[in-house]
């Protein structure tokens, strides 16, 4: 069996990025933890062995691992575009994705752009997040039923 724990993400500045998430999301603090370099440089297989500050938070069952390191990484994070190999994007539903994109900025973030039934904006640290509608899920579940209908 497997389950899906947390997702991490590395920021510069882990407060603001706490007030990004639950600010403008409504992401609450779950638990916060201190590693120093000797208990995580060889796990992580970091250059510059760091110490870290981790908080947790959640929304709903989603758990959002953020991670400060010091010292942090001599590189900054390039600007992730979507056909770049790797994890892409956050996507998440929200109540009212307009409203949400206006109080990006607001909250440390960038506004990218605004198709109508999709937005993207990119978080303090330039990570990629999708704003979806409320009307999604029920979107999914019935492309899925059309999908297995015809199987």
């Amino acid at each position: 069996m497997s389950a899906l724990a947390h997702i991490g993400h590395a920021v510069s500045d882990i407060d603001r990025s706490i007030r990004f998430y639950t600010g403008l999301f409504g992401f609450r603090f779950d638990r916060e933890l201190s590693f120093q370099p000797d208990q995580i440089s060889e796990l992580l297989q970091l250059d510059t062995p760091s110490s870290a500050r981790v908080v947790y938070l959640m929304l709903g069952d989603f758990t959002l691992e953020l991670m400060q390191f010091d010292p942090a990484s001599s590189d900054s994070a390039p600007s992730r575009v979507f056909n770049q190999t790797g994890l892409t994007h956050l996507s998440l539903v929200v109540d009212d994705p307009d409203a949400v994109f206006s109080q990006v900025p607001e909250f440390g973030g960038s506004c990218m752009s605004n198709i109508g039934v999709a937005h993207m904006i990119r978080d303090p640290d330039g990570q990629l997040i999708e704003l979806l509608q409320p009307t999604y899920p029920e979107s999914v579940e019935a492309q899925r039923r059309e999908q297995h209908a015809r199987t």
